[in-house]
């Protein structure tokens, strides 16, 4: 009787099973997400993980995961013994980056509408940049400058440089580059990204940021310089981010252990 019981509860719904597990832990986090966000758990109290496999409609390795996942970000607390516990000022907070996902996708999860264009693909050197790396510095990048937008707000520009060694092959002119930058070396790099470090800056805007910000030259911006990194360690590319304070308010978390 209790494994038929177990065998109900782990059966995830159909349509979930096309997908790879990472994939189902990701739609079922935003579920759960909008769920608490829309106050279906208003006394901060998560169900149980059956409870909750069957509200998602996923087995309960996915919703396991997705715990796992939001415990990781600070969303929530596993007191043993007692429970899961939302944790309402980060599940409201600003954008985090302390999770490996694009800015449109931190846009949306911070509450606006995210929108992103691809203003310009060009092949190039970039000689600073790899030198300080320790890369050639002699070789061509493909560089990617992209404008991020919030409720239709100008918000970020990103520019991605991508050192044709962490290349497959050079790319096609017929077809779109994607904005995002996960995408983008998922189907152009040797490997995609599995980590990212990033420094944090001030820094002002000159009238290239101004221009594509439409923001007035001097206004200050947090400026974020990541390096991408695949699961081999090998030096993917990097990113330039610079973010308006408001709308784009970022938040990095600090966890004990």
């Amino acid at each position: 009787m209790m494994s038929d019981m177990s065998a109900e509860v782990d059966r995830p719904d159909d349509r979930q099973l096309r997908y790879p597990l990472a994939s189902r832990v990701e739609v079922a986090r935003d579920g759960l997400i909008e769920r608490m966000k829309s106050g279906a758990y208003a006394d901060g109290r998560l169900p149980r993980e059956d409870d909750l496999a069957k509200e998602q409609r996923v087995s309960r390795t996915t919703i396991r995961a997705v715990l796992q996942s939001l415990e990781r970000d600070g969303v929530v607390s596993r007191r043993h013994g007692i429970g899961t516990f939302i944790n309402f000022d980060v599940l409201s907070s600003p954008i985090p980056l302390n999770r490996l996902a694009g800015f449109e996708q931190l846009i949306q999860e911070a509450g606006a509408v995210a929108t992103v264009t691809v203003t310009r693909v060009a092949v190039e050197t970039a000689p600073e940049v790899l030198a300080s790396a320790g890369l050639d510095p002699a070789q061509s990048c493909v560089l990617v400058d992209k404008t991020f937008h919030a409720d239709k707000v100008a918000c970020a520009r990103v520019r991605d440089v991508f050192p044709e060694s962490s290349l497959t092959a050079a790319l096609d002119p017929q077809v779109p580059v994607p904005g995002s930058t996960f995408t983008f070396a998922e189907r152009h790099c040797v490997e995609p990204i599995d980590y990212a470090m990033a420094e944090i800056e001030i820094s002002l805007a000159d009238e290239d940021l101004s221009e594509h910000l439409r923001i007035a030259s001097g206004t200050p911006l947090i400026r974020l310089k990541e390096t991408h990194y695949g699961v081999s360690g090998n030096l993917l590319g990097f990113s330039f981010i610079d973010c308006l304070a408001k709308p784009m308010r970022l938040m990095v978390l600090r966890r004990n252990g």
